[in-house]
């Protein structure tokens, strides 16, 4: 999944640079995140911008003082999956957080 969704807005796009196609290069924007999002019909459990919200405080816990919050790498697209399940599952009415983990995911 993640192979599927990384560097697919760069397919037509002119890169500026090498050093910037470099640094970007397997990596997931949040514009694919995004899309990622709708097409797994992830849109009741978590909104546009809690999912940004997401992304950047994952990118700054994993980058130290230099970040990229545009972009995510492998690792912090397992962490997400793990973010996303708390997040998604314990509001509204799908919040099962009085249940055992195994209830919950």
């Amino acid at each position: 999944m993640y192979k599927k969704y990384s560097n697919k807005g760069y397919r037509g796009q002119k890169s500026e640079s090498f050093s910037n196609f470099n640094s970007t290069s397997g990596k997931i924007s949040i514009q694919d995140l995004n899309g990622w999002r709708r097409d797994f019909k992830l849109t009741k459990f978590v909104s546009k911008e809690e999912l940004m919200t997401l992304i950047r405080l994952i990118n700054q816990k994993r980058g130290g003082k230099k970040v990229d919050v545009s972009h995510m790498d492998l690792k912090g697209f397992q962490e997400l999956f793990v973010q996303l399940a708390i997040f998604g599952f314990s509001k509204g009415d799908n919040n099962l957080m009085h249940m055992p983990p195994v209830h919950s995911v």
